[in-house]
């Protein structure tokens, strides 16, 4: 009976000898594995190409109304806009809508992403200073 006592135990060492020479191995290879390189994007922004300044209303002209228009502009792959939002209102509504209508038709050279042309959102501020 000792004797086959003796082989169980000494088989029992035997695998957890095995498994732990398989452990070592493998933490060896975890450990030796580097994590991958962040990617690196080549990023240009949009460059103004064609962006005449807003018409100054009239009334708001006449009235000396001031101040600047924050839009968020949607710029597509192909320079165009196709998404003008008001992001800050000057506090004037007449200024607002006459920087939102010229901007719709504002042109850019597209933004860019490692070559590729590629869409962008864009906050542009409009000033208007009365005179």
């Amino acid at each position: 009976m000792d004797a086959t006592r003796n082989s169980t135990i000494s088989k029992g060492r035997q695998r957890c000898l095995w498994a732990l020479l398989l452990m070592a191995i493998a933490g060896s290879a975890f450990a030796s594995v580097q994590p991958a390189p962040s990617p690196t994007f080549d990023f240009v922004p949009p460059q103004a190409i064609h962006n005449p300044p807003p018409r100054y209303p009239p009334g708001s002209a006449d009235a000396a109304e001031a101040g600047t228009v924050v839009l968020t502009l949607r710029i597509e792959a192909d320079g165009t806009v196709s998404k003008v939002a008001l992001d800050q209102s000057s506090g004037f509504p007449r200024l607002d809508a006459a920087a939102m209508e010229a901007a719709a038709s504002w042109l850019f050279s597209p933004a860019q992403e490692d070559g590729r042309p590629v869409p962008v959102k864009a906050q542009i501020p409009v000033r208007f200073v009365a005179e």
